[in-house]
């Protein structure tokens, strides 16, 4: 059975309709779509039917435009009529979009593309087989099979799994080093899309809409997922910390009241899809303002880890939407914001680090430990609870280089200022002195630090089983 798509022609820019037309049709032979199965949603001025003579044509009315009435009335029909297995929406309207999001489909999938995905100018053709490129890094069909086994080993297997296409280069790089570079520095421009548009015309990956044109999210077909479980063939295993090559960094020309800016996040992407994956966080505009709360509120009154932890995100609310120019609306039962996820965050971290105290005990990752009584933070303990967030970085890359400093502070404080950056050397250096971090190597005869293994760890001088213990703040009873 063919595949169908509704297409919101309405929607085009002017400028761009020849071309979008023929990349619509190109698309279309593609995935096998009869031009009976096509709808094309138009204004009164677009109409022209020799265009697809044999499609389904719906016009729009002038104001205000129905298109998302003309597509959802139109998705129906054709899953009613039951001639199509699958229904490709292709618009430029967010609001014709979000209709995949609305609709229910049984047993049918309803995949949204935003038209920028077709009409940017650099953007190449997502039909041709010979637009790959980049063979200093890799052939094409490594490029595939690398991205194919990241997807398999993520799961993403449907869209509610799928990953951000900005999370795929950092996973690739895990298992293979010549995938460290970045784009904007390696002039690889352009690698990562044309990589999605290759494996999208084999067939092995759908691609629909992320949380924004440029950032799609992709999950494997069918077909992608038993190329990945095919019988006799391995997929590449992660690469070896001392085999990863050094991500090209360009340190900040100054450190004062440096914050980090959207062109500058894009240096974060591998931190930001470990964090992702691993449900690191970090919240940075709130988790350091959450730290002071939690802290106010456990001197205030005793009360267990979880309802510290409760009521001192609660408390951040305000000073945060504050600070932000925002509505003081600090509700955690408001599921719009991430106050719940900032909770979760913390219910984690909080005990992983073992940085609070009760009955001057640590409150350490054990069943009941959120009941219990906390009367007492570790000397630095903020920092030490941050060292969860860099721990789990450092154990995804599976080694840390000082060029990446600049980066890891970015990270975890929203800025790159000299206090942020000072705040971070102190977080790793907690992390070496706990045995969580060792020094070391790479191949580049470069200083690293690489996560401590278990008899690293576990070895201990008798000279260092005499040093005194880090002090603690103790709340007055």
């Amino acid at each position: 059975m063919t595949q169908g798509i509704v297409f919101d022609y309405s929607s085009v820019f002017p400028a761009n309709e020849f071309t979008t037309v023929s990349q619509i049709k190109q698309f279309a032979a593609d995935h096998g779509v009869h031009e009976s199965n096509l709808v094309v949603i138009a204004n009164g001025g677009q109409q022209n039917p020799s265009l697809w003579p044999n499609a389904h044509w719906r016009t729009t009315t002038a104001m205000p435009a129905n298109a998302p009435q003309l597509a959802n009335e139109e998705i129906q029909r054709m899953a009613n009529e039951g001639r199509v297995s699958g229904i490709f929406l292709l618009s430029h309207s967010r609001e014709v979009l979000a209709i995949a999001n609305q609709a229910s489909l049984p047993n049918m999938p309803l995949v949204p593309r935003h038209l920028k995905m077709f009409d940017t100018p650099d953007r190449p053709k997502p039909a041709s087989p010979t637009g790959w490129r980049f063979d200093a890094i890799a052939s094409e069909e490594e490029a595939v099979q690398t991205m194919i086994d990241c997807l398999a080993a993520a799961g993403a297997r449907d869209q509610k799994s799928g990953l951000f296409s900005t999370e795929i280069r950092p996973l690739m790089r895990g298992r293979d080093p010549r995938w460290a570079g970045k784009s904007s520095v390696d002039g690889t421009l352009g690698l990562m899309r044309t990589l999605l548009q290759i494996a999208a015309h084999r067939g092995l990956i759908e691609v629909g809409q992320g949380t924004h044109p440029s950032n799609p999210v992709v999950w494997l077909t069918q077909a992608g997922i038993k190329l990945a479980a095919e019988p006799g063939r391995q997929a590449k295993p992660p690469a070896k910390a001392s085999e990863l090559a050094s991500v090209p960094h360009q340190p900040a020309e100054a450190v004062s009241e440096v914050t980090t800016s959207k062109d500058e996040s894009t240096k974060l992407g591998d931190f930001e899809a470990i964090c992702r994956v691993k449900g690191l966080g970090p919240f940075s505009t709130v988790r350091l303002i959450a730290y002071e709360c939690i802290e106010n509120h456990a001197k205030a009154k005793p009360c267990s880890l979880t309802e510290i932890i409760f009521a001192g995100v609660e408390s951040a609310g305000p000073i945060v939407a504050k600070r932000l120019g925002a509505a003081p609306d600090a509700s955690l039962s408001d599921r719009r914001r991430a106050w719940p996820h900032v909770v979760e965050m913390l219910q984690r971290h909080l005990p992983r680090s073992e940085a609070v105290l009760s009955a001057d005990e640590p409150i350490s990752a054990r069943w009941g430990a959120s009941n219990k009584i906390v009367t007492g933070f570790k000397d630095e303990w903020k920092e030490h609870a941050d060292g969860v967030i860099v721990m789990g970085i450092i154990e995804a890359l599976g080694e840390f280089s000082e060029e990446r400093l600049f980066d890891l502070a970015g990270l975890l404080h929203f800025r790159r200022d000299a206090s942020s950056i000072s705040r971070t050397i102190r977080i790793i250096e907690l992390l070496i002195e706990g045995k969580k971090l060792v020094p070391g190597t790479n191949a580049n005869g470069e200083s690293v630090l690489r996560p401590a293994t278990r008899s690293t760890a576990d070895q201990r001088s008798s000279a260092e089983d005499q040093i005194e213990p880090p002090r603690d703040i103790r709340l007055a009873k």
